[in-house]
């Protein structure tokens, strides 16, 4: 499950920008694109069960929210979420690093164990890539 937040209510709605954006899912029968708002899980819902994997690439401010509501939907216990934090998109008045402390905290408060946390400098100034591993007991 790959997580976006385009489009959104502000962006035109086109499904041929998902084409470019997600080539690999239109030959490969084990990823699905759903063009919806990731926001928004009970719209999409019925299209998917349980999966392994939540790829999530966002920037939003309430990231952390956005990735544990989809977890509690459609991660199975023991799966993994893979979670880029760019620290300029959710608080740019503090360090990078409180940013990545704090949502590495909201991810534990949504039963996600963190396994690994890894910035992306000297590529991408004040970006990091979280693994993290579903905890929850059901």
């Amino acid at each position: 499950m790959i997580l976006s937040t385009w489009p959104n209510e502000e962006r035109t709605l086109s499904v041929s920008p998902l084409f470019h954006r997600t080539p690999w899912c239109w030959s490969n029968d084990l990823l699905v694109a759903i063009v919806e708002d990731a926001r928004l899980p009970q719209r999409y819902r019925m299209l998917l069960s349980t999966v392994d994997v939540i790829f999530a690439d966002i920037a939003q401010p309430d990231q952390a929210r956005i990735i544990g509501v989809n977890a509690h939907h459609f991660l199975k216990n023991g799966g993994h979420a893979v979670i880029s934090i760019k620290a300029n998109c959710i608080d740019s008045t503090v360090p990078a690093a409180q940013v990545f402390a704090r949502e590495v905290e909201a991810l534990r408060k949504d039963n996600l164990k963190p396994i690994e946390q890894v910035t992306l400098e000297p590529y991408e100034r004040d970006h990091a890539m979280v693994s993290g591993k579903s905890s929850r007991t059901c």
